[in-house]
């Protein structure tokens, strides 16, 4: 039936994301995998630009990019809960809307007191994912401005090693807390 179906649609989509202070196993895969993703954009731009070589700077982009990884993605999470409390407190699921719910869609007795659960279940999980998304993007967003600006503009007269290691470190660390900051 209708609800059922919208029922294991809900519980797929929101099946291991928690939205207590600690990330689930799930969420963590989500935000390494970003975050690792998007530590790789400074070494092809490092390789491209400036001429560093993976074989005379190895340990360069190794540390820095693991030390990357796990400054943005632990910075993620606090975005998500700052987002998904403003979607939750938009959009909660009121009376009306649960009544004109089951009137389009007939539901009666059993059915139609589990609407209510399924209806403010299914709203939580949208916006679960979406102040995910809005975290990745903005984190995302902090991170690669200000590598452009410590990179490119402030720390372009340092050896490009030491270039490298500080635009990256100070890019994650100010996408980390500088977000925290922002967004308070």
């Amino acid at each position: 039936t209708f609800l059922k179906s919208k029922k294991k649609m809900s519980e797929d989509f929101s099946l291991g994301f928690d939205l207590g202070r600690v990330p689930s196993s799930n969420q963590n895969t989500v935000y390494y995998t970003n975050a690792f993703i998007l530590s790789l954009l400074p070494v092809y731009l490092y390789r491209a630009v400036e001429g560093m070589t993976l074989g005379e700077y190895w340990y360069y982009f190794l540390f820095v990019t693991g030390l990357a990884v796990y400054i943005l993605a632990t910075g993620y999470h606090t975005v998500t809960l700052w987002a998904f409390g403003r979607l939750d407190r938009q959009r909660e699921v009121t009376k009306k809307q649960k009544e004109s719910f089951i009137q389009a869609n007939k539901l009666k007795g059993g059915d139609a007191s589990a609407v209510g659960d399924l209806l403010v279940k299914t709203q939580q999980t949208h916006s679960a994912i979406e102040a995910t998304a809005f975290s990745l993007a903005l984190n995302n967003a902090i991170f690669l401005f200000f590598l452009v600006f410590f990179g490119f503009f402030l720390a372009a007269r340092l050896p490009v090693a030491l270039n490298y290691s500080f635009a990256v470190t100070m890019s994650a660390l100010l996408s980390r807390f500088g977000s925290d900051v922002f967004l308070k």
